[in-house]
């Protein structure tokens, strides 16, 4: 009977210990485009690797992956105070040439593969003036491979 109650109490620690452990990270993928983007095709598309991210209000996390191909991007993903909102920065390099993105991820209405949030990018300038779609993409459907 002793041999049963331990099995049982190591069995439910073990459940416990797995459902309490922390989502994996993911790759996030996103395309910036628009009629007024300055940004559309490879160079509008994002990559950012073994990502968390954040679910809480005002919590932030590093980001970091490839740009339009064979370029980088490095960034910063947060989470509003609302909890609402997941605004994204960075900046990146494409062929030689910097810019910024900016992207406001309504949770509301989701982030799943396909949904079209808002923001802003510039190619070859630090300026955010042009307003872009950001639509969330398959990473397997990478335009880069």
């Amino acid at each position: 009977m002793r041999k049963i109650g331990f099995l049982l109490a190591t069995v439910m620690l073990g459940c416990g210990l797995f459902a309490a452990s922390p989502a994996s990270a993911a790759d996030v993928c996103i395309q910036f485009d628009g009629p007024f983007c300055d940004l559309s095709g490879d160079i509008g598309y994002f990559h950012f690797t073994s990502v968390k991210l954040p679910k809480t209000a005002k919590k932030a996390v590093a980001l970091n992956g490839r740009a339009c191909g064979g370029g980088v991007v490095y960034g910063t993903a947060m989470m509003n105070s609302a909890g609402d909102q997941i605004q994204i920065g960075a900046t990146y390099n494409c062929d030689g040439t910097n810019g910024t993105i900016m992207a406001y991820m309504n949770t509301v209405a989701g982030t799943a593969i396909g949904s079209v949030h808002s923001g802003y990018g510039g190619y070859g300038t630090f300026d955010l003036v042009n307003s872009c779609d950001v639509t969330i993409k398959d990473c397997a459907l990478r335009p880069d491979l």
